[in-house]
């Protein structure tokens, strides 16, 4: 996998050095800043919980796919279920 990365790092350092217009590497540049704007986004504060607590935009999405994944794998507790778990308490 390492060789492979790196096999497309060069073939992209190779692309770059051959080009010789300022316009055919605009649009890596756009890209790349894009890119690192997402990065930044990532740890942007979406909210904050109820006692006080920050949530990051990549907190948020993180849940998000957490709550995905139980619906999947069938791991919620139905509301009958933890009702009758509730009456033992």
């Amino acid at each position: 996998m390492a060789s492979e990365i790196n096999k497309d790092k060069i073939q992209i350092i190779e692309w770059i050095v051959n080009q010789d217009k300022l316009t055919a590497l605009k649009p890596l540049k756009d890209a790349i800043a894009a890119m690192e704007k997402d990065k930044e986004d990532t740890n942007e504060i979406v909210g904050y919980l109820s006692h006080g607590v920050r949530v990051t935009r990549k907190q948020l999405v993180q849940t998000l796919l957490d709550s995905v994944n139980s619906l999947n794998d069938d791991t919620l507790i139905k509301l009958e279920d933890l009702e009758q778990q509730s009456d033992k308490w």
